[in-house]
Order: C-alpha cells, then sequence, then structure tokens
C-alpha cells in the first residue's frame, strides 16, 4: 500500500487553498486589464505566486488610472472569496489556539463565516452609502 506523506484530509483544505490564490489571480489581472496594464495576466499570476506583488498592486493600483468599465460578477466573485478567505486566515490565527493543526481544521469553518460579510463588502459595497450619508 502507497503511504502518502501528508493526511487525505489536508486535500480539500489544500484545495480551497488554491482556490483562493487562483481567485486572487483572477481578480487582479482582471482589474489590471480594466486600467489598462500592459500584462494583466503576468501581473495576476505574480500576484499568486509572491503575495507582495499583489500588495503592491493593490495600494498602487489608482496610479494606473480609472477602471474602464465596471467590475464583472466573476471579479465580484473572486474578491470575495478571497477576501473572505484572508480574514478567515487571520481569524484562524487569533482565535484558534496556536497549533497549526488546529487552525488549519478551524479554516473551513471560520471561512463559511466569513463568506457572508465578504458578500456584502463587495457586492453591497457598504464605504460609498456610508460617504454619502456623511457628505
Amino acid at each position: 500500500m502507497v503511504q502518502l506523506p501528508f493526511p487525505l484530509a489536508t486535500l480539500p483544505l489544500f484545495a480551497l487553498y488554491l482556490l483562493g490564490l487562483l481567485a486572487l489571480s483572477y481578480a487582479i489581472s482582471a482589474d489590471a486589464r480594466a486600467r489598462g496594464v500592459r500584462f494583466p495576466t503576468v501581473l495576476g499570476v505574480a500576484a499568486a505566486v509572491f503575495g507582495l506583488v499583489a500588495l503592491i498592486y493593490l495600494i498602487f493600483r489608482d496610479n494606473f488610472g480609472p477602471r474602464a468599465y465596471r467590475a464583472s460578477k466573476w471579479e465580484r466573485i473572486a474578491w470575495t472569496y478571497f477576501g473572505a478567505m484572508m480574514v478567515a486566515m487571520m481569524l484562524g490565527a487569533i482565535l484558534s489556539p496556536p497549533d497549526p493543526f488546529t487552525q488549519a481544521r478551524q479554516f473551513p469553518i471560520f471561512l463559511v463565516a466569513t463568506l457572508p460579510f465578504a458578500y456584502l463588502v463587495v457586492f453591497k459595497n457598504p464605504w460609498s452609502r456610508l460617504k454619502a450619508a456623511v457628505r
């Protein structure tokens, strides 16, 4: 019998993580394409492989100019999943015991809990309503 170097229970967690990286890559490349960046696909892949590239792009993306068109439904879904995944990882690091296996085991629970909030932030855009109410 062949023994795997990792437990089979980790495969769904790994799939959730890879889905998050794929969502990040798609969301950044779609945003870069809408802003007229020269190589949006390369930027999306680089952002998924090197997280610092994603952070730098998100900080300086307004320097590329405004978007030529609104974000598509799939782009918003990608931002929703990636945002929920990041918050779920942070919650796992803060609220779980300092054990990586426990944090990984509780990650899907935190992901399910944060998806509705990420949906509200990305699809309903409460920040623009708040800005309009303050003005």
